[in-house]
């Protein structure tokens, strides 16, 4: 995933491209498929409201902990306790992507529309525009590093300390690509090869959920930061609009390698 498609669950990786075909494939990969019992196969792949209600309020719980804990210090405790709860607070909310990809799978709960419901709320909390994301990421499992059907990953992907730290700590160009993408996708605008291909300008009806969801987005992240500073409920933005843009070390560390030696 480039950070000029999509900035939704990537942070700063460097990458070569050694290959660029330009013929596109007709039809998906034809993937090596383990042998697999069909019972096995089929357990595997029984879903449960309650382990995904288990799995999706537990993530919420622990974000809602740290944001009150960072909200309650700003007030009551010192700075340096504060600033240690707001980093930790943005090292577990960093993680928003993925769950977005799991529910966007349909993998964590068994009703599709609880799937739905909470995908949404994920990725307005991360400014995560999750119908692009799903289009771009249908396309990378049918064709998964095979460029130009694939790329949202591209190879060879090359982690440096350098980025590490310029992505995990306070990530000032995610805030950058972040906003300029959501006025973009609120203006119905899409660029670059990739995302020309996934909604081209002949079809509006595909533009027209990304776009809806680009206007959402900005326009809720707006409200939150109005209404707050109205108000002087300062953390509250910080706990949640910039969030994401903060504190991500770990996740750096954990989705960045995903790909790396394939």
């Amino acid at each position: 995933m480039t950070r000029a498609n999509h900035a939704d669950g990537e942070r700063l990786q460097k990458f070569t491209v050694t290959q660029d075909p330009t013929q596109r494939r007709p039809k998906p990969v034809a993937w090596y498929r383990t042998k697999i019992d069909p019972f096995t196969l089929k357990s595997l792949h029984q879903r449960s409201n309650l382990r995904g209600a288990l799995q999706t309020f537990g993530y919420l719980g622990v974000i809602a902990t740290t944001a009150t804990l960072a909200t309650y210090s700003a007030y009551h405790w010192s700075v340096g306790f504060t600033l240690l709860l707001t980093f930790l607070h943005g090292t577990v909310f960093a993680f928003q992507i993925n769950a977005v990809h799991e529910l966007g799978h349909g993998t964590a709960f068994r009703t599709r529309r609880l799937n739905d419901i909470f995908a949404a709320l994920f990725a307005f909390l991360g400014w995560i525009n999750h119908f692009k994301f799903d289009a771009s990421h249908t396309q990378h499992h049918r064709f998964t590093l095979h460029p130009p059907d694939d790329l949202e990953v591209r190879l060879p992907i090359r982690i440096v300390v350098k980025d590490w730290l310029l992505a995990g700590f306070i990530d000032f160009c995610l805030i950058w690509f972040k906003l300029r993408d959501v006025v973009q996708e609120a203006r119905g605008i899409y660029r670059g090869e990739w995302e020309q291909s996934l909604f081209p300008p002949t079809d509006a009806s595909a533009r027209r959920p990304p776009t809806r969801w680009g206007r959402f987005v900005l326009g809720g992240h707006v409200a939150i930061v109005a209404i707050c500073g109205l108000n002087g409920w300062w953390m509250i933005p910080i706990v949640l609009t910039l969030a994401p843009f903060y504190g991500a070390w770990l996740f750096f560390l954990c989705n960045n390698t995903q790909h790396i030696g394939l």
